[in-house]
């Protein structure tokens, strides 16, 4: 063991003391305020850090809001068009399920050569050939007896005396709330 030999008054090994004491104090002082320094600076970095992130995300959020009005709004669009759309599906003759019934009705002596469909007034317009004339009244009455069919339009030129005569049929329907329908 070390033995120390100690020659100092009482009085200077007293300051000595107090000096090493005063020493440690004071780095144990230096070493608290550099951790206070060091959190407070990391709580200002992290006060900081979050203060951004809430305003990008606010931002991000009122970005986010105008969008969805936005995707609302053509929502909304879309709908009043889908509704027209069914509007004008529910109040539309429905032709396709009818052709069959003209196509059938058609004597030998005729044939169709095009379909046509008009919008105002909602007519069918056949237009087709006939060998006869007599073959393009036996057809008309013919069309006129279908059950959806309210009255055939035929120009005079449909019953001309020429072979292969063109013939053309405007075909009105009953109306949608007619019970024959």
């Amino acid at each position: 063991m070390k033995t120390e030999i100690n020659v100092l008054s009482p009085e200077a090994k007293n300051d000595r003391q107090h000096t090493i004491v005063a020493h440690r104090i004071r780095a144990i002082m230096d070493a608290i305020l550099v951790c206070a320094v060091i959190a407070v600076c990391s709580y200002a970095a992290a006060y900081g850090a979050l203060r951004t992130m809430r305003n990008s995300v606010q931002q991000h959020g009122l970005t986010q809001e105008s969008e969805r009005a936005e995707i609302h709004q053509k929502i909304q669009d879309i709908n009043a068009i889908i509704a027209i759309v069914d509007d004008r599906i529910t109040q539309e003759y429905l032709w396709t399920p009818l052709i069959p019934d003209i196509v059938r009705l058609a004597s030998p002596g005729i044939a169709i050569v095009k379909i046509e469909l008009t919008e105002n007034p909602q007519t069918l317009v056949l237009t087709g050939r006939a060998s006869q004339g007599s073959v393009v009244v036996q057809y008309q009455r013919s069309l006129e007896k279908l059950p959806w069919v309210d009255h055939v339009v035929a120009p005079l030129q449909n019953f001309a005396l020429v072979p292969d005569a063109a013939a053309v049929f405007t075909i009105f329907p009953k109306a949608k709330g007619d019970p024959a329908v």
